[in-house]
């Protein structure tokens, strides 16, 4: 009888045969536990191998999602977190990116566009802060390691920004006077050429929900045990207006990609009459300027 699988975690996507490789790790007794519990040994055995994310206590941990950290459950234990598979959503309490970010704002600046205005969508999922995580063989800790980085990958683009939340005002933010407008601003206007003092960019992080994913999968031919289901790159996904006098909206999405030269993918919709080069957006992502990739694809657009 086949055990049920509920992850194709760890992937390997540059080596695909080394997610079948499997070393145990030895394990120890603890003589005082035997002690107690004498009729039933199994019961003694205690971890001795743990994945530690805090530095031996030094840091708070990482900073994940409910979803990815529901994964790091089934791959530790993949029946242990069949009875716990509904979702967390944080409805009235702070969200996985409200526990990442801090509270201060910044504006990007450009020379070659008008400062961007970062708005953020925090998804509606509970986060957690891991800190330990006990492993009986590499496989797992290749496993985890295959979900953190990918949260991690996440978390070091957000905290490249700092935000504040909407409706409140940033002591750095200078205001703008409102004078009239000159006889040179109108034309623009009525042109279509007139510059924005800002561009608004509104920022999301598609959800996932893998646990639910794998676990509705279609079984295989023998009824017992369930396909793997490759796990969903995490993406953020960047909507902002197109380059007057253009209209609508060009949308950037920056998928994470193992297997790529750089790391990432990007796909761009929109951008009408734009002169883009995805291997240099990717190249701007990869030294840390992901959040903005929408000036970037604006100055590009013709006037």
């Amino acid at each position: 009888m086949n055990m049920p699988t509920f992850t194709a975690r760890p992937t390997f996507p540059l080596a695909p045969q080394g997610s079948d490789l499997e070393y145990s790790f030895p394990q120890t007794m603890d003589q005082s536990s035997a002690m107690m519990v004498s009729k039933d040994l199994e019961a003694s055995k205690q971890y001795m191998w743990v994945l530690d994310f805090t530095d031996g206590g030094k840091n708070a941990g990482i900073v994940m999602s409910q979803s990815r950290m529901r994964e790091i459950e089934l791959i530790v234990n993949p029946l242990g977190g069949i009875d716990t598979i509904d979702p967390v959503m944080s409805f009235g309490t702070d969200s996985w990116v409200d526990l990442l970010l801090s509270p201060d704002a910044q504006i990007s600046p450009s020379s070659v566009h008008p400062p961007l205005q970062l708005r953020l969508t925090a998804p509606e999922e509970a986060g957690f802060l891991l800190e330990k995580v006990p492993v009986h063989n590499m496989k797992e800790v290749w496993g985890i390691l295959e979900v953190v980085r990918e949260q991690c990958w996440l978390n070091e683009i957000l905290s490249a920004c700092q935000w504040i939340a909407e409706g409140l005002r940033s002591s750095t933010e200078k205001s703008t006077s409102e004078g009239e407008a000159t006889e040179e601003e109108l034309q623009a206007i009525l042109d279509g050429s007139l510059l924005p003092r800002k561009i608004p960019v509104n920022v999301f992080l598609p959800s996932q929900n893998i646990a639910t994913d794998t676990l509705f999968q279609t079984p295989d031919m023998d009824g017992i045990s369930i396909s793997h289901l490759p796990p969903r790159r995490p993406r953020i996904v960047m909507t902002s207006p197109e380059r007057p006098p253009i209209s609508g909206l060009v949308e950037i999405a920056i998928i994470y990609d193992e297997s790529r030269p750089r790391g990432i993918a990007i796909e761009v919709n929109g951008a009408m009459g734009s002169d883009i080069q995805t291997d240099v957006l990717e190249e701007i992502c990869r030294r840390g300027g992901a959040l903005s990739l929408a000036g970037r694809v604006w100055s590009k657009a013709l006037p």
